[in-house]
């Protein structure tokens, strides 16, 4: 029965479109943390990502976000984008979380 649920959502538009929001909400966050951090940091960032080969989160493979706006969605294309992995939350406590997988990279944008 699990892996029945598991492959309706993986077929459902609203997973689609959930996903895709999710991608453009971190490559908003990253332009504009692109734009304001010193050039140092996002070099560093962007360094660890390149020597990890991990990719740029660009879910719909067009190399750009859009901004869902009603009724013109607004899409970006000429900043890079975000980094693999991105965490929302609520009450988040950083002592009780570690990413290892970023251990050679000594910053970090949440």
């Amino acid at each position: 029965m699990a892996n029945l649920l598991l492959k309706v959502y993986e077929r459902s538009t609203e997973r689609h479109v959930n996903d895709s929001s999710l991608s453009s909400l971190f490559g908003l966050f990253y332009a504009l943390a692109y734009t304001q951090l010193p050039t140092d940091i996002i070099n560093d960032i962007e360094s660890a990502m390149e020597f990890a080969k991990f990719p740029h989160l660009d879910y719909e493979g067009q190399g750009e976000f859009t901004i869902p706006l009603d009724p013109n969605p607004i899409s970006f294309s000429m900043h890079p984008l975000a980094p693999p992995g991105g965490y929302l939350s609520i009450d988040y406590f950083k002592y009780i979380h570690k990413d290892s997988h970023w251990h050679d990279c000594p910053w970090g944008i949440y």
